[in-house]
């Protein structure tokens, strides 16, 4: 069962071509680095997957050590859940790039969903403003970088 699935978007988060999700990558390697064990699952020039599996709620965060991306084809092991973040970049018309990231929670069982779930009402508005921020500084950064190329030409 799915527990959560959160999408935030920022618009016009940078202009002109290139790998923009490798961009979205570095501007985030330190929230990725925060939770610790995470196996890259989709890396191309337009999207990033990231995903972890453990028990997220418990103080520690209960994270399964040496999961490979063969482990998010099967259930998760009993007591625990698996984590996938994503970001998504798609061109606009005019150079623009939307931006989207999502967070899917899948849980093993019945006590890991009661407890994702009540760890989620806990962390789901922190969480949503720390994205927020996040998309934010993409967004400055990718208008810098935009900017300082723009008059480099």
């Amino acid at each position: 069962d799915v527990v959560a699935v959160g999408v935030l978007e920022e618009p016009d988060v940078g202009r002109g071509g290139g790998d923009h999700a490798a961009f979205v990558e570095d501007e985030t390697r330190d929230e990725l680095e925060l939770v610790g064990e995470n196996v890259p699952l989709v890396h191309d020039a337009r999207q990033r997957a990231w995903g972890a599996i453990g028990a997220f709620w418990k103080p520690a965060g209960g994270i399964v050590r040496g999961t490979a991306p063969a482990d998010f084809a099967h259930a998760p092991p009993p007591g625990t859940a698996k984590l996938v973040w994503s970001y998504h970049a798609r061109g606009l018309p005019g150079g623009a790039t939307h931006l989207e990231t999502e967070t899917r929670i899948l849980c093993a069982d019945a006590a890991s969903r009661r407890a994702m779930l009540a760890y989620w009402l806990v962390i789901r508005i922190p969480s949503g403003i720390i994205r927020k921020r996040l998309l934010a500084r993409i967004k400055a950064e990718a208008e810098r970088r935009f900017a300082q190329a723009a008059a480099s030409a």
